[in-house]
């Protein structure tokens, strides 16, 4: 092809890909989302016709429209290895893949290209959606989805950007130290994974194990969340389950509960009484801190009020102290350690 008709034909081939990136960014998030696979970001670009020609010309290209694979491009970046092989999975069932040009995570690289292990995937939109008129102009074009962790992008960014000092031909010892910490990355990102999983594992067992097996167990995230859910069933609570972060746990412990069991004992009938008459809804961590504050107010205070930092008490929390303290020993505290008393009601309540 001369390199005018060269130039003419990219012209027109970019404004294809161009639509071609975005339909395929589009259809792949919306595929992760309904399979509820946890992402950090996807993004999509097409190349620019000055790096086609560079390319073109660099590569020697004879047969671009057949060589060039990459003019659109959607970049996946996922937390755990784990994810990529689900992501994978899901591109070879939702997409037509051309296997030659394409390269698994799992697949062997070679010793210069340690820390760099996304998968590559060149497609197409496949069979099934030439017959959709919307997609007709652009199912015989290809794009390159790459699926990379946190990790491995954040690899890729430093050591094969070419914008960067760690690129290009690098003196022996100088690569050897950066392959060896490329190496020790690597590590860390299987490590990482590992701990993803066993995490997944534990959750699971968590949710099939009854409260009574989970008594003497010491809290944790996962299991505190297994406890608020069976309490709201069994009570009939609404709580709106909420992550449970390290903080609140710590607030726990501050408290002197230490296990499943020393929790279940906070919860009496005065508590729940009370409880139901003051509130309609509530978050996990509300709920948690209003267990503490009704077995002793005077106690969370002293023990657990600076570490928790929460800004504010809303009328229905102050209501419910009241109910069990009175107005003039609740209002006393409020004032003392100087808590915004906040009028908006939230949306959930």
């Amino acid at each position: 092809m001369e390199k005018k008709n060269m130039g003419q034909w990219l012209d027109h081939t970019l404004q294809l890909q161009d639509r071609l990136t975005k339909v395929s960014a589009n259809l792949i998030e919306k595929l992760i989302q309904e399979q509820k696979i946890d992402y950090l970001s996807i993004t999509g670009r097409t190349k620019d016709k000055a790096s086609a020609l560079e390319k073109i010309e660099r590569k020697s290209y004879t047969r671009p429209e057949t060589q060039m694979t990459d003019l659109s491009g959607v970049r996946i970046v996922v937390y755990f290895e784990s994810q990529i092989s689900q992501i994978s999975d899901l591109i070879r069932e939702s997409f037509q893949v051309d296997e030659k040009n394409s390269m698994g995570h799992d697949q062997v690289l070679g010793e210069d290209r340690i820390g760099y292990r996304s998968a590559h995937f060149v497609c197409s939109l496949g069979d099934a959606r030439k017959e959709l008129p919307e997609y007709a102009s652009i199912t015989n074009l290809n794009v390159e989805f790459q699926v990379r962790t946190v990790l491995q992008h954040a690899w890729a960014e430093l050591a094969h950007d070419g914008s960067y000092k760690f690129s290009g031909e690098l003196p022996n010892k100088l690569q050897r130290k950066l392959n060896l910490y490329s190496g020790m990355l690597e590590v860390v990102d299987q490590g990482f994974n590992e701990i993803a999983l066993a995490l997944d594992s534990y959750k699971q067992k968590i949710n099939e194990t009854g409260l009574l097996e989970l008594a003497d167990k010491n809290i944790d995230s996962i299991n505190i969340e297994k406890f608020i859910a069976q309490t709201a069933k069994e009570h009939e609570l609404d709580i709106i389950q909420t992550d449970i972060d390290r903080k609140v746990v710590e607030e726990l412990k501050n408290f002197g509960v230490y296990t499943i069991s020393d929790l279940s004992y906070l919860i009496t009938p005065e508590f729940i009484k009370n409880y139901k008459n003051s509130y309609t809804k509530n978050t996990s961590t509300g709920f948690l801190r209003d267990i503490m504050l009704f077995t002793d107010i005077d106690k969370y205070f002293e023990r657990c009020w600076k570490m928790a930092g929460w800004g504010g008490i809303d009328k229905y929390s102050i209501d419910f102290l009241i109910r069990k303290y009175g107005k003039k020993k609740t209002i006393s505290l409020i004032d003392k350690y100087e808590i915004d008393v906040q009028e908006i009601e939230y949306d959930f309540l």
